[in-house]
C-alpha cells in the first residue's frame, strides 16, 4: 500500500465513522448498540408539538399537547447511512374510516427553513405588518 492509499483509507474509514456515530441531538443515548437490524439504527431528536385550538376536533380548554389533539410535531431524525432531516408529523382527528389523519413528511433543512419563513411571512399579513 502506497502512502496515497493509506490517506483515501483513512477517509474513507472517516465517512464511515461520521455515518456511524449518532448525532449530538439523538434522544437514545447507547449509540443503537441494542438494535439488531439498520432500519432500527436511527437518531431521533425530542418532538416540539404546537396544538391546534381551532381545529373542529380540539379542546375547548387548555391543556397540554397530547396524542389525540389536532397538532403538528417537529423532530430531527436521522436513518442508518443517510443525511440528517426534518421529520413533520401532521395529526389530525376525521371522520374518515381511520378516524384520524396521521401522516409524516421528510424536508431537508433548507425545505424547513423555507417554511418556516413563509409560516413568519403569513403571520405578519395576519397582525398587519406584510403585504
Amino acid at each position: 500500500m502506497t502512502c496515497a492509499d493509506d490517506d483515501l483509507y483513512q477517509r474513507a474509514h472517516d465517512v464511515e465513522l461520521a455515518f456511524e456515530r449518532c448525532e449530538p441531538w439523538c434522544r437514545l443515548t447507547d449509540r443503537h448498540r441494542s438494535e439488531s437490524f439498520r432500519e432500527d439504527q436511527y437518531c431521533l431528536s425530542v418532538e416540539r408539538r404546537v396544538q391546534f385550538s381551532l381545529e373542529d376536533c380540539a379542546p375547548g380548554w387548555a391543556m397540554p399537547v397530547d396524542d389525540v389533539a389536532p397538532h403538528i410535531g417537529v423532530y430531527a431524525r436521522r436513518d442508518y447511512y443517510r443525511m440528517p432531516y426534518i421529520m413533520i408529523n401532521l395529526f389530525r382527528e376525521n371522520r374518515n374510516e381511520f378516524r384520524c389523519i396521521d401522516t409524516d413528511f421528510k424536508v431537508t433543512p433548507l425545505e424547513a427553513l423555507e417554511l418556516a419563513e413563509h409560516l413568519m411571512a403569513v403571520v405578519a399579513q395576519v397582525v398587519g405588518g406584510g403585504a
